[in-house]
């Protein structure tokens, strides 16, 4: 009889520890320099909480379906701490700084358990290989500050290299964080520059099968199918769209050409920047049969800014635009998650390419169109 009381106390005590742990999140703060005022966390597009400071400190409690990254935020101070949130105790502590224009937030520290601890490592990598960037290509940057195109164009390749170099340790890191949601999340961020689709199917199957029902994993194999649909050697999907006189322009328009579908817009500082180069590869190369669409992703009532982006660049070539910002429905169709993007087709309406920026464009143009 004692034994079996004693089973059954021991279950109770181990469903209390459980549901201890299913209860939610805590974050605790601070924030120095600051006494008073409301602080915000919320997931982009998603859950939102919300209390208030009190000589400087803060309490908040709430759970979550899914962990994610939430950015927490002080009103009327610039800036956030992000915190991949669990369900589990977080500490925060961070500083009300002035920049000599405006408050921002400083982040001293957040601590928390093992999900965090990934996410700030990947952090830490992500600093440590940009500030290597910026010191390797410093030549580069000088160049690029002095708008000296010339020296751009000879130093890019090392820029290039170096980029991808980049590009392959923080993949290396979400390799080996698959037992982790941080890593499932990261991969979302990045699947976009991986274009084989064999290659991203295998790195979603190397994710633990916990997170197989998470939105990461649903979000990862939507975008399998995209890539699928628009890896090098299928059939470019056709689209339509209307130019700047409100005339639809198809994609299939230009079939027995060579065509480079541009995806930018007049907002877009990278994008402004690359086209001289597309202005350059089109003079080059248009009359032996290479051709522009350009894909713009201005936002609604902002056509009066597109058509002067594209007469100060000296755009010449076919322009189109649904004007709905990121939902462009051009976009959503070869999963365009950020500009300047570009898809290279060929005469026979198969693409050839991806993303060719700077020289690339050129040898690859260089060799299909003798």
């Amino acid at each position: 009889m004692m034994k079996k009381l004693f089973t059954l106390v021991f279950a109770a005590l181990m469903l209390l520890s459980l549901d201890g742990f299913s209860q939610g999140f805590t974050v605790k703060g601070s924030i120095d320099g600051l006494e008073t005022g409301k602080v915000t966390l919320q997931k982009r597009g998603g859950e939102k909480f919300a209390t208030g400071l009190d000589n400087g400190s803060f309490e908040m409690k709430g759970k979550i379906i899914e962990a994610g990254l939430f950015s927490l935020t002080v009103e009327g101070v610039r800036g956030r701490v992000s915190i991949f949130l669990d369900n589990t105790t977080y500490n925060v502590k961070a500083a009300k700084k002035n920049n000599g224009t405006a408050d921002v937030l400083e982040v001293i520290e957040v601590k928390a358990g093992k999900v965090q601890d990934v996410y700030n490592a990947f952090n830490d990598l992500s600093a440590e290989l940009s500030k290597k960037l910026e010191v390797d290509n410093a030549d580069y940057i000088a160049a690029y500050n002095a708008k000296d195109e010339a020296k751009m164009t000879k130093l890019r390749p090392k820029l290039d290299e170096d980029l991808e170099k980049m590009d392959a340790a923080k993949m290396a890191f979400i390799k080996k964080q698959n037992n982790s949601i941080v890593g499932a999340y990261l991969l979302t961020t990045v699947a976009r520059t991986v274009e084989d689709p064999n290659e991203l199917e295998g790195l979603i199957n190397n994710l633990s099968s916990e997170f197989s029902g998470t939105s990461y994993v649903k979000s990862l194999k939507d975008g399998l199918k995209i890539t699928r649909k628009t890896a090098v050697g299928v059939m470019a999907p056709d689209f339509t769209q209307n130019d700047q006189d409100g005339n639809p322009i198809s994609l299939s328009d230009f079939r027995g050409q060579v065509v480079l579908v541009d995806f930018w817009a007049s907002w877009c500082g990278p994008c402004r920047k690359e086209n001289p180069n597309v202005v350059e590869a089109f003079k080059k190369f248009n009359n032996k049969g290479f051709t522009v669409l350009g894909v713009s992703f201005d936002r609604p009532g902002a056509k009066d800014k597109w058509l002067q982006a594209v007469e100060d660049d000296g755009l010449t070539w076919p322009q189109v635009s649904d004007l709905k910002f990121w939902d462009n429905a051009a976009g959503k169709i070869y999963g365009i998650r950020s500009i300047p993007s570009n898809v290279l087709v060929g005469k026979d309406g198969k693409i050839l390419a991806k993303n060719l920026r700077g020289e690339a464009l050129h040898v690859e143009l260089k060799k299909l169109l003798k």
